[in-house]
């Protein structure tokens, strides 16, 4: 005669295995979003309503929407995506920390997503670069108001909109593109 454990595991279904979430919960199937929900919700984003083109990428960042409201010109966005860049990975590999908190992954957006880690000259042209940005900053009209303002919309995404604000970051940006010219 079978024990009471030997019968429960015999008339026992197989349960299909299901991971469990770090509190201990199972975790729920994924939804299923079709990709025009996706779009429809990025596209009522408060940033994109209004706009003849909303779908643009430009609009994605508040340096991008900068430019879109010809506040700063080509060259010095480009030089603001090239500051976001250094610092970024400067962040991200001397330091070992993120400078915001974002949705992307940013070994992706720093180009390292296939790279097994950054070897020692990797390490010190990082380093050499972002003391290139320090340096020229440092010889901007005020320094420490173009640093603030380069980080707030580079590295914070965050929207700034006062005449002087905006001075201060195109300066920086200015000093920027004397030194990487």
């Amino acid at each position: 005669m079978a024990t009471a454990r030997k019968r429960l595991k015999r008339d026992r279904h197989a349960i299909s295995p299901r991971h469990r979430e770090p509190h201990g919960d199972y975790q729920r199937e994924p939804r299923k979003e079709r990709t025009a929900d996706v779009v429809a919700i990025a596209l009522n984003q408060p940033h994109r309503r209004g706009q003849s083109k909303p779908e643009d990428p430009l609009l994605g960042s508040s340096l991008g929407r900068l430019y879109r409201r010809k506040l700063i010109d080509r060259d010095q966005h480009a030089i603001g995506i090239r500051y976001t860049m250094v610092a970024t990975r400067y962040a991200r590999l001397v330091l070992s920390s993120s400078p915001r908190i974002q949705g992307i992954d940013l070994n992706r957006a720093a180009g390292l997503a296939c790279d097994d880690g950054p070897d020692d000259h990797d390490i010190a042209r990082i380093r050499e670069d972002m003391a290139g940005a320090k340096h020229a900053l440092s010889h901007a009209a005020e320094p420490g108001e173009a640093s603030r303002m380069l980080t707030i919309v580079c590295l914070l995404d965050e929207d700034i909109r006062l005449p002087s604000q905006i001075g201060s970051l195109k300066e920086g940006l200015n000093a920027l593109s004397r030194m990487w010219r």
